[in-house]
């Protein structure tokens, strides 16, 4: 089921664990630790502890999490064979979007992506868009 857990304010911890925990259990990954870092800027995924780190500073916190748990994901499934922004990372991303902004992958903020990421969501964004155009009837 997908959802959107959270009104305007940022997520706290408990919000957060409660999402990640969802998460697991829908796309059959471990569980991972969040962890709110207070001093750090950075965001980050340790595959060695399962572990999101996501700075106090985070201005989209949810956001950061789907892409730091989209890293946890293409971890246990592709054991980083990978180069960390690469197709898996990016259709795994995808696939998290669209799950929980209920089909609507334009509520994510791709402009705030590495730009690899940013291309692959907007590449995806015009194909869905055009297909959409054309259930609808205006092509």
């Amino acid at each position: 089921m997908a959802f959107e857990l959270f009104d305007k304010r940022k997520p706290g911890l408990k919000e957060l664990e409660k999402l990640s925990k969802r998460m697991s259990r829908k796309f059959k990954v471990d569980k991972t630790w969040i962890k709110i870092g207070h001093k750090q800027r950075a965001l980050q995924y340790f595959s060695i502890t399962d572990t999101i780190l996501i700075t106090s500073r985070a201005i989209f916190p949810i956001e950061h999490l789907l892409h730091e748990f989209a890293h946890h994901i293409v971890y246990h499934k592709h054991y980083y064979r990978t180069g960390p922004h690469r197709k898996p990372f990016q259709k795994t991303l995808w696939k998290l979007v669209m799950w929980y902004y209920k089909g609507n992958p334009e509520k994510y903020n791709w402009v705030n992506e590495y730009p690899r990421v940013a291309a692959y969501g907007f590449k995806r964004l015009s194909g869905l868009n055009k297909r959409r155009a054309n259930l609808a009837g205006l092509n």
